[in-house]
């Protein structure tokens, strides 16, 4: 057939087959991509922060917590060392615990063990030079938990213009509001085993002059004062700003620790 050999037929299946070659040619680098993408891990795009906090102590804890109150703001707390009460996933407790929603940090009557049966989970070990908390929640998860407001002359003799004791009263007082203190610890308010305290209050307030007092309650008064210890424990478990500020700060989808 005379027509398969004419000029312009010839041109049309060679620019036909170089079309199909080049799209063959496409397809297959397009497969050889897809393959190398798949070969290495995907990258997540970076989130940026407007603040950022390093430590969960009680002061980092707090700082993130109140900078995040404003929701224009967004705040990462980054903490260097892992969970610790309960409620951060923390599950380092005796065997007697087992069932409940508490770890070894939530049980006030077992900070003293962390001494005698130290824990690799909240201690910094060799990270410091130090004996220290390296944990969510800082010292404030392992210390005795003892509350204690330092007296107005601190304030006025120490600190600076603009932290004098009736500048930064109205702080004290919403601190309180969202973390307070108490001199009754277990959880029907009631004292036990009131012996050592009987002994020292007959030699303190009834020979040497002491006078016995609610201490936070009359936090002015520190010279020859006496009464029961103050703590941060809520309904007979430690609290302390990891049960308190940040858990409302948890709420916030402008706030996230990273531990």
């Amino acid at each position: 057939n005379p027509f398969l050999y004419h000029p312009s037929t010839i041109v049309n299946i060679t620019n036909d087959f170089v079309l199909v070659t080049m799209l063959l040619s496409f397809i297959l680098q397009l497969l050889l991509l897809i393959r190398s993408i798949r070969a290495f891990p995907v990258r997540r795009q970076a989130t940026s922060y407007d603040v950022i906090v390093v430590g969960s102590g009680p002061a980092g804890v707090i700082i993130a917590s109140r900078l995040s109150e404003n929701s224009a703001r967004s705040v990462l707390l980054i903490e260097g060392g892992g969970p610790s009460y309960y409620v951060t996933g923390g599950r380092e407790r005796s065997q007697w615990l087992a069932g409940t929603s508490l770890s070894r940090v939530d049980v006030p009557g077992l900070y003293s063990t962390i001494y005698t049966n130290p824990s690799t989970n909240l201690l910094c070990q060799n990270k410091i030079r130090a004996y220290g908390a390296c944990t969510i929640g800082g010292n404030s998860a392992i210390n005795a938990g003892l509350f204690y407001e330092p007296p107005a002359s601190d304030f006025d003799k120490y600190f600076p213009p603009g932290w004098k004791h009736s500048e930064v009263l109205p702080a004290i007082t919403r601190l309180y509001q969202k973390q307070p203190s108490t001199n009754k610890p277990s959880m029907d308010g009631l004292y036990y085993q009131q012996s050592g305290y009987n002994v020292a209050k007959q030699w303190l307030v009834g020979n040497a002059n002491y006078t016995e007092l609610n201490i936070n309650a009359n936090s002015r008064r520190k010279t020859k004062a006496f009464g029961h210890p103050v703590y941060d424990y809520q309904n007979g478990q430690r609290s302390g700003p990891v049960i308190t500020y940040l858990q409302t700060a948890l709420t916030r989808p402008n706030f996230r620790l990273q531990s």
